[in-house]
């Protein structure tokens, strides 16, 4: 399950418009 990851990616990385 990538969702989850994404899900943390997108919360460390609230920077990058992705």
């Amino acid at each position: 399950m990538y969702l989850v990851e994404l899900l943390r990616v997108r919360r460390r990385a609230k920077a990058q418009p992705l």
